[in-house]
């Protein structure tokens, strides 16, 4: 009588660590899956560097530089992701150019 006890017991544990395996499993398959949905957005802004020369400046940089955008839209986003607040550059300065 004693074994029949410890051998349902010993059932019911190996029955309880089999579903909280499956559980953990299919929960960090669940994780993995869905964390890795945003790695590829589209809201990761891409942009070119240009090294600022003499005589340079945001308008004549914008001016060359081929994009879709109007210039003082291109150079209020230069002036944004480069955190530039008085649109002073100075030669030798790297400067990011958002591109679509």
């Amino acid at each position: 009588m004693i074994k029949t006890a410890t051998k349902n017991r010993q059932n019911r544990l190996n029955k309880r660590l089999a579903f909280i395996s499956t559980v953990s499993i299919i929960t960090i398959f669940l994780i993995l899956l869905f964390s890795n949905t945003n790695v590829y957005s589209k809201s990761i802004q891409l942009y070119d560097t240009v090294i600022v020369k003499e005589g340079d400046t945001l308008w004549s940089i914008a001016s060359n530089y081929d994009s879709d955008k109007c210039i003082s839209e291109l150079i209020w986003e230069m002036n944004k992701y480069n955190d530039i607040d008085n649109s002073m550059i100075y030669p030798g300065d790297h400067i990011k150019i958002p591109v679509e």
